[in-house]
């Protein structure tokens, strides 16, 4: 698939310390990343045995037995599980390479269990006529104020009317990889087989997963799930797609799953204290009543923008660095500018802060075992 040569690849065992040759006795852990199938976080552990590249600065340590452990995060989403790991809890972690996709107190998005529960409920209940709107629906139906801003919808968008009839298509927007988890919520709340053109289902079947190996089917008429680029799920594009299984399906509904698609509510505190966003974030529900259409969306082809990501919301980040023993934060995502360099650090700096103010054991309560 990437026409990699087999000879530079070097697979490694998740969770199992690995000493890299030629290093003097340096070991990597991979870790479980929360992110795209095969992300991995990688903890390095073990003596400065080569003063790096040709920088002017020598390390006193160079040589000594001290051990050091980076630990570097690229794109993942945090969780309790990272913290809690047993290669990393209760240890000092010297340096941090944290994915700062969204470090900005704008981007504190629901829990991604909540997220793909919701989206397969909702589907779930368009497929079959039922009410979508939650009202009376529980406690759920109100907290798209705490956690959307209200989109405009079109004057004809009205889902729960009983106009809406004939066979209806879902369709999911992704990248060439990630997202599969929400596919496969919808596919098991359907009970349906899910369809992608042949180049995605090759990069699928790349991944171990018989689960989803087993939900895939080359025909588009024996689904009514399709996968699609995430650039189909506009109200134009969609309709196009639609009109290629004329006389089969009559309706759709596109999902599009990214964290872009979360807008805080008019108002909000753009600066706030880090116990503010611990307190604002630990409860809040987030149901399938919070997805409402988009604009230009119509009776017969509803979008959803669906605050669904596989990088750490603004909450998660701050509960991670909260959690772990930590000496060092570097930002590795939106350096581009001194301005946004500057905007992290300030919170990198909060962090520390507050940590300081706790054990070092401490771990911020999660909600559940695999987030908070």
């Amino acid at each position: 698939m990437l026409d990699v040569d087999p000879k530079w690849v070097h697979p490694l065992p998740l969770d199992v310390p690995t000493v890299i040759p030629n290093t003097g006795g340096v070991q990597v852990t991979p870790i479980e990343a929360n992110h795209c199938p095969g992300s991995c976080l990688f903890l390095f552990e073990g003596p400065q045995t080569i003063n790096a590249g040709d920088s002017a600065y020598k390390s006193p340590f160079v040589g000594s037995q001290r051990v050091f452990r980076y630990l570097h995060c690229g794109d993942f989403r945090a969780s309790p599980k990272h913290v809690l790991h047993p290669a990393v809890k209760g240890k000092k972690i010297d340096h941090v390479y944290l994915d700062t996709t969204y470090l900005d107190p704008k981007y504190c998005f629901p829990p991604q269990p909540l997220v793909i529960s919701a989206c397969a409920e909702l589907a779930s209940r368009i497929v079959k006529g039922q009410p979508t709107s939650g009202k009376g629906s529980g406690p759920g139906s109100q907290s798209v104020k705490a956690w959307l801003k209200p989109q405009e919808k079109s004057d004809s968008c009205a889902p729960d009317k009983s106009a809406a009839t004939g066979k209806v298509l879902v369709v999911v927007g992704t990248y060439s990889i990630g997202k599969e988890r929400i596919v496969k919520a919808i596919a098991h709340a359907l009970d349906s087989k899910v369809y992608c053109d042949r180049r995605k289902a090759a990069i699928l079947r790349c991944q171990d997963d018989p689960e989803l190996h087993a939900l895939l089917t080359p025909d588009p008429l024996d689904a009514v799930i399709h996968v699609v680029p995430l650039s189909v799920i506009t109200s134009d594009r969609l309709k196009e797609y639609v009109e290629r299984f004329k006389g089969h399906f009559d309706r759709a509904v596109g999902f599009r799953p990214t964290g872009w698609t979360f807008t805080q509510p008019s108002g909000s505190d753009t600066l706030p204290s880090i116990s503010s966003v611990l307190a604002k974030n630990r409860q809040r529900p987030f149901t399938h009543a919070d997805l409402t259409p988009q604009r230009n969306s119509t009776l017969k082809f509803q979008l959803y923008g669906v605050p669904y990501s596989e990088h750490s919301s603004f909450y998660e980040l701050t509960c991670f660095a909260l959690s772990l023993d930590w000496g060092k934060m570097i930002a590795t995502v939106n350096v581009g500018s001194e301005r946004s360099r500057a905007r992290m650090r300030r919170w990198v700096d909060a962090w520390e802060r507050e940590r300081k103010g706790h054990p070092k054991d401490y771990i911020v309560s999660p909600r559940e075992a695999d987030y908070w």
